[in-house]
């Protein structure tokens, strides 16, 4: 794609990503044309419902100052597509941050998350390093669960291009030759 062509997509508003557990949630953001998923932070949960209360605003909070068009939640799943106890918490999660966002109009959906997190923590194997270097990572913006986030965010943003019929080179044949 040109510059001329990618300076000519309309911008739209960010979509965030979510990677639900019951302790941390993993934050991620697209830019503007809803190409690329970037981690973005990791919100804390503390236990019981007022933990998730917290969580949820906090969440609602960044889905407002970013003026995001979607908060993508991703649904834990086995391998045979069940859910678990885990998806029970997350279909909570979703459904407060539903009601907290109604207002202002911004959706929330949900998402296969499957192997996610292993996903997360192998590009981090093959960016090398040791386990105690990949450990430290774990702070801040870095964070498995925002990098598991992100590929959940990722993997949505990819299915809804196909789903468009859209078809997205990262640079333009004619381009490249010049």
């Amino acid at each position: 794609m040109s510059q001329e062509q990618a300076s000519s997509r309309p911008l739209r508003r960010p979509l965030i990503g979510l990677d639900v557990g019951t302790r941390r949630i993993g934050v991620a953001r697209s830019d503007e044309l809803g190409l690329m998923a970037s981690p973005e932070t990791t919100v804390a949960v503390a236990e019981g419902e007022k933990g998730m209360a917290a969580a949820v605003a906090e969440i609602a909070g960044l889905a407002r100052r970013w003026s995001a068009a979607r908060v993508v939640v991703g649904m834990p799943r086995n391998m045979r597509g069940e859910k678990g106890v885990q998806a029970e918490w997350t279909t909570q999660f979703a459904d407060a941050l539903r009601v907290a966002l109604r207002a202002e109009h911004i959706p929330v959906s949900t998402y296969d998350e499957r192997l996610s997190s292993v996903e997360a923590e192998r590009t981090d194997r093959e960016a090398g390093g040791t386990a105690k270097k990949r450990r430290a990572n774990l702070l801040g913006r870095t964070s498995l669960d925002a990098r598991a986030a992100a590929v959940i965010l990722q993997a949505y943003l990819d299915r809804e291009r196909s789903r468009r019929g859209e078809v997205l080179d990262a640079l333009d044949v004619d381009d490249a030759r010049t």
